[in-house]
């Protein structure tokens, strides 16, 4: 018996996109689900990325990386 995935779905711009959370939290890191954008788990209410608990730990880590990550001007020198 497998485990069933559950389907997140997040709201980009016009469009409506279908992930599973590890690849929901990847798209967080890599800037493609910004803190704003509308999100929900399978048939519940639409949130803001940011305001949902599963997610937080991909904003922590997107914040961790920008806060690790030299500044524009620190990397021009």
């Amino acid at each position: 018996m497998s485990a069933e995935v559950e389907i997140w779905q997040v709201i980009c711009g016009d469009d409506v996109y279908q992930a599973a959370l590890p690849e929901l939290m990847e798209w967080i890191v890599e800037g493609l689900a910004l803190p704003g954008d509308p999100v929900r788990k399978g048939n519940l209410n639409w949130l803001e990325a940011n305001r949902v608990p599963a997610l937080r730990a991909a904003f922590a880590n997107l914040k961790n990386v920008s806060a690790a990550a030299p500044s524009p001007q620190e990397a021009a020198g």
